[in-house]
């Protein structure tokens, strides 16, 4: 069975839905960022806001621009069908499965870590070395709070993401494959009607246009001397000749 999007879908329509999405809270995330950065210089934040919080605020900004893009070129790579786009789009979703792997992962050690040890918040303030820093604190006060949540929470928040993203890996790949099949495909018929003479010639046919009813051979105890009908010399013996016999009578 041939791999479909949602169980009958085609994967046409599944690489436009999943490109479309990205695109769209991508380009939100992305615009929310930028728009932020913007405020806090329009309202003198900028200067106040440390350079980690800056480079944290251009970076973000920047990759989800950029996971924006690459979901607008998956987007129009699926309509008009260009393999060269899907496949970047294809690569950039395999970025994005690793990153959400590494990303539940982490979540889960680091819920695990405050969990079963009742003092990680002092030492998360002592591993910064400025347990007076407001920003610092209120991290690690985040932190003990995270650690307070539901197991199952958790690990539904830390597989479903992966899920997903792997799900839009496979109906991608599988696109992408399919048009490049089509490509070599058309290839292959584009070669073959260069070359000389035509692939395939009909026979033409013989007996086929000569109808049943009309043979056209004899057949041979149809003729006259062999006809029962139509012997020359009554037959000698036998049922033959009593019928014989009997239908001449004189």
């Amino acid at each position: 069975m041939s791999p479909k999007f949602c169980c009958c879908l085609p994967l046409r329509f599944g690489t436009l839905v999943i490109s479309l999405i990205q695109f769209i809270l991508c380009g939100l995330a992305a615009g929310a960022f930028w728009y932020l950065l913007w405020l806090t210089k329009e309202q003198g934040w900028y200067e106040t806001l440390q350079t980690s919080s800056k480079i944290a605020f251009i970076v973000a900004g920047a990759v989800y621009t950029f996971a924006a893009v690459i979901g607008l070129f998956g987007f129009i790579g699926a309509i008009f069908k260009k393999n060269g786009l899907v496949r970047t789009y294809l690569a950039l979703l395999y970025v994005t499965l690793l990153l959400q792997i590494a990303s539940g992962i982490y979540s889960l050690v680091m819920f695990y870590r405050f969990r079963n040890h009742p003092g990680a918040k002092g030492d998360c303030t002592e591993f910064f070395d400025n347990s007076t820093n407001s920003t610092v604190t209120n991290y690690c006060d985040a932190l003990n709070n995270f650690s307070k949540l539901p197991v199952w929470s958790i690990w539904v928040s830390a597989i479903v993401p992966i899920v997903v993203v792997a799900y839009a890996c496979y109906v991608v790949h599988n696109y992408a494959r399919r048009l490049a099949k089509q490509r070599a495909d058309r290839e292959i018929i584009a070669t073959r009607s260069l070359a000389t003479g035509p692939e395939y010639t009909a026979v033409k046919p013989h007996e086929e246009t000569h109808p049943l009813t009309q043979p056209t051979y004899n057949y041979p105890y149809s003729d006259a001397p062999n006809s029962f009908g139509n012997a020359t010399s009554p037959p000698a013996t036998g049922h033959a000749a009593n019928y014989y016999y009997s239908e001449n009578k004189v």
